[in-house]
């Protein structure tokens, strides 16, 4: 399921899916999403919300 809004900024996880909502580019929004594969043979996954300009 996926979804599109321009409000609410956020970045946080649903159970084991990490949900990013940076909000409108044009605004200078945007996310840094960083994905790793560990040694433990499990995916990390971590982000970051930034406001440009």
């Amino acid at each position: 399921m996926s979804g599109h809004i321009h409000e609410s900024p956020c970045a946080a996880f649903s159970g084991k899916t990490l949900v990013l909502n940076p909000g409108p580019l044009q605004s200078g929004r945007c996310a840094l999403a960083r994905l790793e594969w560990g040694a433990d043979g499990a995916w990390r996954a971590e982000a970051e919300l930034l406001s440009l300009g």
